[in-house]
């Protein structure tokens, strides 16, 4: 098995556990080497043993090559998962940062074409409404129309960035309840005047973040007041 202790510190370390281990039982890590020369870490244990009216020690040699070899490769293991944290960290802050430039992008370099448009078809419509027929009203009719559904796709973008960055906070939502408030505000925006039917049944509870469910149901909402016969 063992002959020796390898040279060092370890040897000292030895006699103080055989004159320890003489009045209570101790422990230590240290180094031993075998027969062949090879170095083992090994946990060496001596306990008092009393005997013929003397007390012995008893020693106890456990090998920890094993335990050692675990140790480094869960040490490999955290070390290598807390790189790819920190990398996909970095991927997710650079996510962001091109996230914040898209919406700076989107609200200013888009949104100016549209105002021009917008304001030079307005002066169209004031200043020189007698000086087009029928179809040129209706074509700037068309162009205005359009400008005001490219405003709400963009508004809808800077919307979307905007759900991506926040934080989730869910508790029980009356589905009922909020199914009835989105229905009654998206009337009131996407059909004026207009005398729809609409029948909420029991929804019960759901288990969610209220602002993010409100978002996606007045979506589907304002879908269906929009997409339905006048």
């Amino acid at each position: 098995a063992f002959d020796r202790y390898a040279p060092g510190d370890d040897a000292g370390v030895l006699q103080h556990l055989l004159l320890d281990g003489k009045r209570a039982p101790c422990c230590a890590d240290v180094t031993m080497q075998r027969a062949n020369g090879h170095l083992v870490p090994v946990r060496v244990g001596v306990s008092p043993v009393p005997m013929d009216g003397s007390v012995t020690r008893a020693v106890v040699v456990t090998d920890l090559s094993e335990r050692r070899r675990a140790e480094a490769l869960l040490r490999n293991a955290a070390d290598e998962l807390d790189a790819r944290v920190r990398q996909r960290t970095a991927e997710l802050e650079a996510s962001r940062r091109d996230l914040e430039s898209f919406t700076y992008t989107v609200s200013h370099d888009l949104r100016a074409p549209l105002r021009a448009i917008a304001g030079f078809s307005a002066i169209l419509a004031e200043d020189y409404a007698a000086a087009l027929d029928d179809e040129g009203k209706r074509l700037l009719k068309i162009v205005v129309t359009n400008v005001g559904e490219m405003d709400r796709m963009i508004s809808g973008l800077l919307e979307f960035s905007r759900l991506g960055r926040a934080g989730l906070h869910p508790r029980p939502i009356d589905m009922s309840a909020l199914a009835t408030d989105v229905c009654d505000q998206v009337a009131a925006a996407e059909a004026p005047g207009r005398r729809d039917q609409v029948e909420i049944e029991s929804l019960g509870t759901a288990w969610g973040d209220p602002g993010l469910v409100r978002h996606v149901l007045a979506n589907f909402v304002s879908n269906a007041f929009k997409f339905t016969r006048p």
